[in-house]
């Protein structure tokens, strides 16, 4: 993405987010399409809203099964 490397360049940061919320359960704020580019420092004093944890295999095997069938 042209402006994430700008950003980059720029700001010389430890590492960027980029984001893209949809529909107000998503945190969106702004409703049309847009990324929201942030370049992140270490203790920066933002933080993210879950905790990373394992998923269950079999659920993540179900839910990709219901995106695949709404693919087709």
């Amino acid at each position: 993405m042209k402006v994430a490397r700008a950003v980059r360049a720029a700001f010389e940061p430890h590492g960027l987010n980029i984001l893209q919320a949809n529909e107000p359960g998503g945190f969106q704020s702004v409703f049309h399409f847009h990324f929201h580019i942030v370049p992140r420092w270490k203790d920066d004093g933002l933080i993210r809203p879950w905790e990373p944890k394992r998923g269950d295999e079999e659920e993540i095997r179900e839910a990709a099964k219901l995106i695949r069938e709404q693919l087709s």
